[in-house]
């Protein structure tokens, strides 16, 4: 831990006369490992001398890289002069400034960066990992992706232990709903329009079932079940690329250069600043979220921050367990239509109760599961 000391423009000499002056019952802490080169050691012994005070003890602090003193700046990015403690290299450091002046939260608006969130969704590499963009040498290329903004819509928080396709899906899901409905909607009904005026023969012809206690004979037909749900992934897998609104976001990946040291850098420290302009923080959950320190500070910086912005907690299992019963119940009307078109009426009267507990209830054991599995993550 540092000591507790300031820098005055009058020089050292008043510090030190205000040092002796400081109430008994003050409790000054001691400098470790900061004394000056030249300065006498302090040894044991001086602590047996009834001369030695330590609150009499003035720490002389000299320019040095390991520690440089913060002075107020009219503007962060003055130039110094050739002789100000500043001008070493690791003086400059964006990072020390920002913590011996505690500006976690200022906003570097030259670094500020965001990306579309369609256009994050269509890129794969940007949820795989920062190392294997680094590796694959697609840093810059990444870094291309965002654009300056002044502000954003939305800010990603998501750990990088749980799995990139999750997070997508999610994404897609959130983002794309109305696209995946109008999909829907569209695919059912152009098949009944082409039924309709014969364009598409029906798949089973004169199917006799039992409605109501009374027997009817009906054509069956597959393709609407299939053409509906082709255009409802069609839909879904097309929004990324034909948005109905463009939402800036920032994800670190992007907008955080993982390359080049100084960028990196400026970047890692303007986390803070990107959490002030943010209008909402979207947590994309996963039981892996709160093992990160990051991710603690993405949550407690926004709400430090920016008190009036919107938190969505996002967990990615209500999506994947929605996507999984939506191919569970695919599946079903599948094999409904097919036990209905194949197995005669006489033999599904003689094992009514089999029939229909197999088409039924043998379904919902992977319901069932899957809802488990995710409610475990919960």
């Amino acid at each position: 831990m540092f000591p507790s000391f300031h820098f005055c423009k009058a020089g050292a000499d008043c510090c030190c006369r205000a040092a002796a002056d400081v109430p008994a019952e003050v409790v000054q802490s001691e400098g470790r490992g900061l004394e000056r080169p030249n300065a006498p050691p302090i040894s044991e012994d001086d602590g047996d001398d009834p001369q030695f005070d330590v609150r009499n003890l003035s720490l002389e602090i000299s320019y040095s890289d390991q520690l440089a003193p913060i002075e107020e700046h009219s503007e962060l990015g003055s130039q110094e002069s050739a002789g100000s403690p500043f001008a070493s290299p690791s003086c400059r450091s964006v990072g020390w400034r920002k913590m011996m002046t505690m500006r976690h939260m200022e906003i570097d608006f030259e670094i500020l960066r965001g990306i579309p969130l369609h256009r994050a969704i269509r890129q794969p590499e940007l949820w795989t990992s920062p190392n294997e963009i680094c590796r694959a040498n697609r840093a810059a290329q990444v870094w291309d992706l965002s654009t300056r903004v002044s502000s954003l819509d939305i800010f990603l928080s998501h750990s990088w232990k749980s799995k990139g396709r999750w997070k997508v899906l999610a994404l897609l899901m959130q983002t794309g709903w109305l696209h995946g409905l109008l999909g829907w909607s569209i695919g059912v009904a152009v098949m009944l329009c082409l039924r309709a005026f014969d364009m598409v023969s029906d798949t089973w012809k004169n199917i006799d079932l039992i409605a109501s206690g009374r027997q009817i004979t009906t054509n069956l037909s597959i393709w609407t079940v299939i053409f509906a749900e082709v255009s409802m992934m069609l839909g879904l897998c097309l929004s990324p690329y034909t948005p109905l609104k463009t939402q800036m976001c920032f994800l670190d990946v992007a907008c955080i250069h993982q390359n080049e040291l100084e960028l990196f850098e400026r970047g890692l420290y303007s986390i803070g600043g990107c959490l002030s302009v943010a209008k909402e923080l979207r947590v994309l959950y996963s039981p892996e979220y709160l093992s990160s320190l990051w991710c603690w500070f993405e949550l407690v910086g926004f709400r430090k921050a920016n008190p009036e912005g919107k938190l969505v907690l996002a967990p990615l299992f209500i999506e994947r367990s929605a996507a999984i019963c939506a191919l569970i119940e695919f599946c079903f009307a599948i094999l409904i239509n097919v036990a209905l078109g194949y197995a005669p009426i006489g033999a599904r009267q003689a094992n009514v109760i089999f029939f229909y507990l197999a088409l039924f209830f043998l379904p919902m054991v992977f319901v069932v599961h899957t809802m488990r599995c995710s409610y475990r993550e919960k």
